[in-house]
């Protein structure tokens, strides 16, 4: 399981979204529902020289009709990785997370093509590498 996986996978564990109903992986399907979750990988910020600790970075984008429902998505994915509930120092798959948190409080992007509105807040996490 790559890294974009486990934090889909904790997403789903946690209740927030099921994968490939209403929530999905770097681009939207073209059949996605209305309101879905977009989980996508950002690369991360500079990996250490000399240990096995990355710092991959994650957005994940909330799409709905309206915006106060693509905000309560999102705000459910903002505390399970940086708000009040977060915790640190935990296991995504094969991962270890010692510590999670929002670059930015979760912002209004617009709406898409369709109308539909779109919030958006991105993660930077720190993770000792699988060896």
């Amino acid at each position: 399981m790559n890294f974009l996986e486990a934090v889909i996978h904790h997403i789903q564990t946690a209740g927030i979204a099921a994968f490939g109903q209403n929530m999905f992986a770097n681009e939207y399907p073209s059949k996605a529902p209305d309101s879905c979750l977009l989980v996508i990988d950002t690369g991360g910020l500079e990996p250490s020289l000399y240990l096995p600790v990355s710092n991959p970075t994650i957005q994940v984008l909330s799409r709905a009709p309206k915006y106060p429902e693509a905000e309560a998505k999102i705000r459910q994915v903002f505390n399970l990785f940086h708000g009040p509930t977060a915790r640190h120092n935990y296991w995504l798959g094969d991962y270890y997370v010692f510590r999670s948190h929002a670059v930015q409080e979760p912002g209004f992007i617009g709406p898409d093509e369709k109308g539909r509105d779109e919030v958006s807040v991105n993660f930077v996490f720190k993770i000792r590498r699988p060896v």
